[in-house]
């Protein structure tokens, strides 16, 4: 990291704007400048310019209240800002902070990161989100990520503050490992047991989860997969068959549909025909109608051409007898006009005349008008200079007041100050007081952090010995609640196979689907029973003797021997009806051969009915045929009738066999459901059991896992208090030396308060003096000011009374005039009365000229009055004629059409739209007769060959129900079977899948309990920072070296180091024994270690070093010199804040910083 520029305005005492450029000249050829100046300059504020630029505080001012950084905003000022360009890892940045007061008062900071040389914005958060994009981060956490330190790493790298220079080597050594583990970034490692501690809690969690998992799913075989998706197998072949049947009934059903709506639409249409014919009276009656209409429609054009006429002649007759009125009205108005007109010309002559005297009267009041004006104006112009100069003298007597309040505020500040700085005198070494108190407070503030983190660390040990301790009672009380749940899970897995066992008794789900099938088959049979019936009644052997089985076989028998029966019957029906259909037969021709007479056979000829030459029975008497006839016709209708009964009692048992089977079918699912739910029911349950043992066994070794972390926690609750109470005793020592520096007014309030305090009144004590200053400089200005404005005030004055004078005599002479004017014009002026003059004459030579255009107009519409009303009259005789012409033409076209009068003409006319409507309606009565006479023949022609049954489609609905019914019952076997297999499936899945999950588990619980061993207590923490001690001890040594060949370091043990006298044979010794000069040069090579142990792996180019010189003799002074010049060739550039000349005169480039009479600080580079 490397400073390029800073600039800064209103900060502090730094009211007007700084920039020091670190890339031009002087600058940046210096590897050393000393910032230089009195104290209370404020080279520290440049200093923590920097630091609140990047970092939104300062070492000084890094909390709220008096140590909120908006404290550097100098008062009495609205805004103020810090701007710093640096640059890391080959990239210009640019950060700003700034400051505003509201006008309440507070002050509210504003900060952002930008790119130096784009002016992209980075960020402007003062507190970020969660994330690594840099737009969500505040600038700290930014700047902390581009420079790869933080605030604390900052202070300890780049900008040693005030009490942070010789902190490392003058420190206990309980402070130094502080300050390390601060500087190092120790505290990760507390950070590192704990979330190690919680990752093995979770991954032994995951464990038992997993496992508890695993036992909670089914058992399942690859082999009972299998048997069950055979079975579905075949379920689908059946339905296929089942489907296909029902492809075929429905093509059956679709033509029968469409028989019967061909016979429904032969129905409609016959309806249709009846209403044609009911509605063809009112069809003829609208198209005599609509021709007599259209008759009437064709002369219309006669009849309006004489009505026209007709009109005209009217209107013409009424505007003649108009225009003859408005002729004798317009002779009176011109009569009327002309008289008027010479009236009003005489008053125009008369006015003209008596206008010109007045004329003369006001031009000579005119003159009288403009000498009146220029006088009032002159007193205007002198009554305004007044006015001017009354307001000047009104301010200036109000500032000579006001300063005067200002001078007597200004003596009551001077006293007071006075008054105040004898009471509270500043200590001649204030500044060494505070830096001694603030590294004090500083140590004791970072022994009471460290000592809260520890109370916390403790904190968190209880509560998670309570936790713990809470944890093992819960699973206590779950091992008692799995215990119960476990003896309940007996009980109910016993009772459900004892219920399985009963009903199991006759026959296992095997068994019962078995015989459900055979009872399925005898359903299906139907009227096919007796041909099914050898098949079906070897479907169970002898060895299978349950009362179901035995059941089955005697229904088969019952049901053959009634069917035999029913055939027998049935055939006996059959041969009756065929012998009485053969007697029906033979009466009939018996009685047609003895309708033959004995006149229509003759003797060798043969018969014409038997073709018998032979006529034996010609002279037997003829019986009563028509009684023989009826008598066969009646045993062939008994004979029918008996059969279609016998027939209807077969099919009645048929169907009683159908429904029983179904019943039987339904008993047999029942059963077979029964079964598996038992089944199902008593593998979950033993499920549920070897859940609750495992999960038993789990809660007995999760027991003993608790109760070995609650004796770790326990112990370590133990060693924390014992090194909280050792912190204790240590901040206790550290509050007796910090109120041993401070002076003794502000003991007795705490360490940070009281610093505040004294720092507050050290600041107020400078604070008085400075404007004691300034204040006698501003009393002085005061006197001035007033005795100069007060000798002016009195000279204007004495102007402003004479110019009073002057302007009211212009204005009494100026207003004598004016009422001289007043008096010639009547009150009006001479503007107002020549206007009224001129606009009165006007007036009456306007009305002369209305009053002769009146007359002018008059007599014009006179004249065209008589011209319209001769052209009237000759309109009204021409319209007359045409009138008498079309009239004969109409009368002729009525005789025409056939209509004998004009009445009867009009009531003939129809409306145009219902003539069209009617006409519309004749042309779809028409159609719609035509249509349906072709649809009554095209629906006729499709019942001539097969008549309609309406029964025929009832038929195969019945037989489509069926149909549905055993593919419904298929599917639900098949459902069924389906979601079994699935389910056995996903068992089968989810136990593969939750043993890999346990196998993983098993390995991340291993590991990470493995790990847990590794790292006991704080042995890889104490470990790791004996190496960074170590590693710092050498980097200081190296840095010693180039300084000094005389000493080096040495570390002894954790906490504590010696001093190396390499002059002397190597002899070890304190290092509390080293001079001051000894001292600062150990310190100094520490504070450089301490910065390279802070940027990591950054390369550090800016480096600042804030006093620390105040205490050195000569001496050391000069060895102080001798190192930081040797600093030179580390290439870093180096800043020294000292106020020591001795110091600043061996350093070339100089940035001064003074302060000046008004309260501010400025700055001069020299170089």
């Amino acid at each position: 990291m490397k400073l390029l520029s800073l600039r800064l305005k209103n900060i502090n005492s730094f009211k007007n704007e700084v920039h020091l450029d670190f890339t031009k000249e002087p600058l940046s050829d210096a590897s050393l400048f000393a910032i230089t100046g009195p104290t209370g300059s404020g080279k520290t504020t440049l200093l923590d310019a920097i630091s609140v630029s990047l970092y939104n505080r300062t070492p000084r001012l890094d909390g709220t209240g008096s140590s909120n950084p908006v404290n550097l905003l100098s008062q009495g000022t609205k805004e103020g800002f810090t701007e710093v360009v640096f640059q890391a890892n080959g990239t210009q940045y640019l950060a700003e902070w700034r400051a505003r007061r509201s006008k309440k008062g507070d002050v509210k900071p504003d900060v952002k990161l930008l790119r130096a040389d784009t002016g992209e914005l980075i960020t402007s958060r003062r507190k970020g989100k969660s994330g690594s994009d840099m737009a969500d981060m505040s600038v700290e956490d930014a700047v902390t990520s581009i420079l790869g330190m933080d605030f604390n790493a900052f202070r300890r790298s780049i900008l040693l503050a005030q009490g942070d220079f010789a902190a490392f080597l003058k420190a206990s050594a309980d402070e130094r490992r502080q300050i390390l583990e601060a500087t190092t970034g120790m505290g990760q490692f507390e950070v590192l047991k704990e979330n190690l501690n919680l990752q093995v809690r979770k991954v032994t969690s995951e464990y038992d989860i997993a496992g508890a998992g695993l036992e909670s799913i089914p058992q399942v075989s690859a082999e009972e997969i299998d048997i069950a998706e055979k079975e579905l197998a075949g379920f689908e072949t059946e339905l296929v068959q089942l489907n296909g049947s029902r492809t075929a009934l429905e093509k059956e059903k679709e033509k029968e549909q469409r028989r019967v709506d061909a016979h429904n639409k032969l129905d409609e249409a016959r309806k249709r025909q009846q209403e044609l014919l009911s509605m063809r009276y009112d069809m003829e009656s609208f198209k005599l109608e609509i021709e007599r209409a259209q008759k009437a429609s064709d002369i219309r054009s006669e009849m309006g051409s004489y009505y026209t006429e007709k009109e005209r002649v009217e209107k013409l007759e009424t505007a003649l007898e108009g225009s003859i009125q408005e002729k004798e009205d317009g002779q009176k108005r011109f009569d009327e006009a002309n008289e008027k007109y010479g009236a009003v010309n005489l008053e125009f002559e008369t006015a003209r005349d008596g206008a010109e005297l007045k004329k003369r009267t006001f031009n000579e009041a005119a003159v009288l008008e403009t000498r009146g004006k220029e006088q009032i104006g002159e007193a205007d112009k002198k009554q305004k200079e007044a006015d001017d100069l009354k307001v000047k003298l009104d301010k200036l007597n109000s500032h000579i007041h006001q300063k005067n309040k200002e001078i007597k505020a200004m003596e009551g500040q001077l006293k007071g100050d006075r008054e105040f700085l004898e009471h509270n005198p500043l200590p001649e070494n204030a500044d060494d007081l505070l830096a001694r108190a603030s590294q004090t407070t500083a140590s004791l503030t970072e022994k009471e952090r460290t000592s809260g983190e520890k109370q916390e660390v403790l904190d968190r040990e209880k509560n998670e010995h309570l936790t713990k301790t809470k944890e093992m009672e819960g699973i206590v009380n779950e091992g008692k609640d799995i215990e119960t749940r476990k003896n309940d899970i007996t009980s109910r897995l016993e009772a459900a196979r004892q219920a399985l066992q009963l009903l199991t008794y006759e026959g296992d789900s095997s068994y019962w689907r078995t015989l459900g099938l055979a009872w399925g088959e005898v359903r299906d049979a139907g009227s096919r029973f007796l041909e099914s019936y050898a098949q079906l009644s070897s479907l169970f052997d002898d060895t299978i003797l349950t009362a179901p089985v035995q059941d089955f076989n005697e229904k088969l028998h019952e049901f053959k021997h009634r069917t035999e029966l029913l055939n027998q019957q049935v055939m006996t029906a059959r041969e009756k009806v065929k012998r009485c259909q053969a007697e029906e037969k033979a009466v009939a021709a018996a009685n047609q051969a003895l309708i033959l007479r004995r006149e229509h056979l003759t003797a060798g000829e043969p018969c014409p009915v038997c073709g018998s030459t032979e006529h034996p029975d010609a002279g037997k008497h003829e019986p009563d045929r028509e009684d023989s006839i009826d008598m066969a016709r009646e045993n062939v209708q008994s004979a029918e009738a008996e059969l279609e009964k016998v027939k209807q009692g077969l099919e009645s048992a048929f169907r009683e066999l159908s429904k029983l089977a179904k019943r039987k079918v339904t008993a047999c699912d029942k059963q077979m459901d029964k079964i598996e739910s038992l089944s199902k029911q008593i593998d979950s349950t033993k499920g549920e059991l070897k859940l609750a043992e495992q999960q038993i066994e789990a809660s007995n070794n999760r027991i003993d896992a608790l109760n070995k972390q609650i004796e770790g926690i326990g112990q370590r609750i133990q060693d924390i208090s014992a090194g909280i109470k050792e912190m204790e005793e240590d901040i206790a020592d550290n509050n007796k030396q910090f109120y041993s520096i401070i002076p003794a007014e502000f003991a007795g309030e705490p360490p940070g308060l009281a610093l505040e305090k004294f720092k507050q009144n050290i600041l107020k004590t400078r604070e008085s003096i400075r404007r004691l200053e300034q204040n006698n400089i501003i009393l002085v200005e005061l006197g001035t000011f007033v005795q100069e404005n007060g000798r002016r005030f009195d000279e204007d004055t004495k102007r402003y009374n004479s110019l009073l004078e002057t302007a009211a005599g212009y204005r009494d002479g100026g207003t004598g005039l004016i009422e001289q004017v007043m008096e010639l014009t009547g009150g009006k002026g001479v503007k107002a009365a020549r206007s009224a003059l001129e606009a009165h004459l006007n007036e009456k030579e306007k009305n002369r000229n209305t009053m002769l255009e009146d007359s002018r107009l008059a007599e014009t519409k006179l004249a065209a009055i008589t011209a319209r009303l001769e052209e009237q009259k000759n309109d009204l005789d021409r319209t007359q004629e045409k009138m008498s012409a079309t009239w004969s033409v109409y009368l002729q076209a009525l005789v025409n059409a056939g209509f004998e009068s004009v009445e009867e003409h009009k009531t003939s006319f129809r409306d145009p739209g219902w003539m069209d409507e009617k006409r519309q309606e004749l042309q779809k009565y028409d159609k719609d007769w035509h249509t349906v006479e072709e649809n009554i023949k095209i629906y006729e022609a499709i019942f001539a060959q097969t008549p309609f049954n309406s029964d025929d489609l009832g038929y195969i609905l019945d037989r489509e129900r069926e149909l549905l019914a055993s593919i419904e019952e298929k599917n639900t076997l098949k459902g069924g079977l389906t979601g079994k297999i699935k389910t056995l499936n996903e068992n089968f899945t989810k136990r593969q899948e939750q043993e890999k999950k346990l196998e993983g588990a098993r390995a991340q619980m291993e590991r990470w309990q493995k790990l847990a061993g590794v790292i006991p207590a704080n042995s890889l923490r104490d470990f790791a920072l004996q190496t960074m001690f170590d590693l710092l001890i050498t980097i200081a040594n190296r840095q010693l070296s180039s300084i000094t060949s005389r000493y080096a370091l040495r570390a002894v043990d954790l906490k504590d180091m010696v001093v190396i006298d390499l002059w002397n044979a190597g002899e070890q010794r304190p290092v509390e024994t080293l001079s001051g000069g000894e001292s600062f040069l150990v310190s100094l090579s520490l504070a450089l270690a301490l910065s390279e142990l802070s940027s990591g792996r950054k390369r550090l180019e800016s480096l600042f070093l804030d006093e620390g010189f105040g205490t050195l003799d000569s001496e050391t002074l000069d060895a102080a010199l001798n190192a930081l010049e040797s600093l030179r060739l580390s290439g870093r550039t180096i800043g020294v804040i000292s106020h020591i000349e001795a110091l600043t005169r061996r350093i070339p480039v100089r940035i001064d910083v003074k302060r000046t009479g008004a309260g501010t600080s400025t700055i001069h580079v020299k170089g």
